[in-house]
């Protein structure tokens, strides 16, 4: 589908799909994080529903870092109307100084380093190339999808605050251009070639690992969402993989609620995410829509 003939409604069941596809396959993936493949086919089976527990001893539907810091980037970019990445980078200064269920090393690392600096890029890190600058670009791809240079510069910008490596700049730029192509209807083709420009995250490079490189984040996104054909089955599987289960399954509900849209997560998962969260993500899809339309 053409960018040019979606229907406003569309557009919002997108941004909508991408984002709550991202915290419920979030919390799917938090209750599997760092276990192997085996130890949660022994213990549970198939993981397929928002049950909580996992070593964080989530409740049901709760999130993590990953939607908290995404929610972070939203606000920002609502209340300022656009992006400000000082704004940014107070609010996760104002999560940090929340007690937050979790937080990554290199996220902690770069938040204090601002508070204690004011410096908005964290300095170049050769073995820095983490997944936790990608797992939170998403409502800046989503406001700047018509807009790729203004999208590809702002989602490496906010990611230095806190990981300034050549591959996850890479990486956090692979991840926007398919999330936007998807915003605006490409197909698994299309999108394909996209990702082909980026060979280091090639999905047939994909090995069974899962951890928090970004390398092995991407891959493992990337095979799960060209092999399977639906939301559900995309971030289940990649649940079902453990690891770090929760940043890649929420990275691929992203992808794949832009790409299947609002109507593909399941009614189960929606009943039983976090309500506070619901409520602030379908409000915020709307307010960035509204935004996007502005620009």
């Amino acid at each position: 589908m053409d960018k040019n003939y979606q229907t406003a409604q569309d557009t919002i069941n997108r941004i909508q799909g991408s984002l709550l596809g991202f915290v419920c396959a979030e919390s799917l993936g938090a209750t599997t994080e760092f276990m192997s493949p085996e130890d949660i086919r022994k213990e549970i089976g198939i993981h397929r529903d928002l049950t909580g527990g996992g070593w964080l001893e989530l409740e049901p539907g709760e999130i993590t870092d990953d939607g908290m810091m995404t929610l972070c980037v939203a606000r920002s970019l609502v209340e300022c109307r656009g992006f400000n990445l000082k704004d940014i980078a107070d609010k996760f200064v104002d999560w940090y100084n929340s007690d937050p269920v979790d937080i990554g090393s290199t996220c902690r690392a770069g938040i204090h380093r601002y508070i204690r600096t004011g410096n908005l890029e964290a300095p170049y890190d050769e073995r820095g190339a983490g997944n936790g600058g990608a797992m939170r670009e998403l409502p800046l791809i989503i406001l700047y999808s018509d807009d790729r240079e203004l999208m590809l510069n702002s989602v490496v910008a906010q990611s230095r605050l806190t990981h300034n490596n050549k591959e996850s700049d890479a990486g956090c730029r692979c991840y926007a251009e398919l999330v936007a192509a998807a915003m605006h209807g490409a197909g698994k083709n299309e999108l394909r070639l996209i990702a082909d420009r980026y060979p280091l995250f090639a999905p047939d490079r994909f090995d069974g690992k899962s951890g928090g490189h970004i390398v092995e984040t991407l891959r493992t996104v990337l095979h799960y969402f060209f092999e399977t054909d639906s939301l559900e089955d995309c971030v289940v599987a990649i649940a079902n993989n453990g690891q770090d289960s929760d940043t890649c399954a929420a990275m691929a509900g992203g992808l794949a609620g832009a790409f299947y849209s609002l109507d593909a997560i399941p009614a189960r998962w929606l009943d039983v995410l976090d309500r506070d969260v619901y409520n602030e993500l379908v409000a915020l899809a709307e307010q960035l829509a509204d935004l996007k339309e502005a620009l």
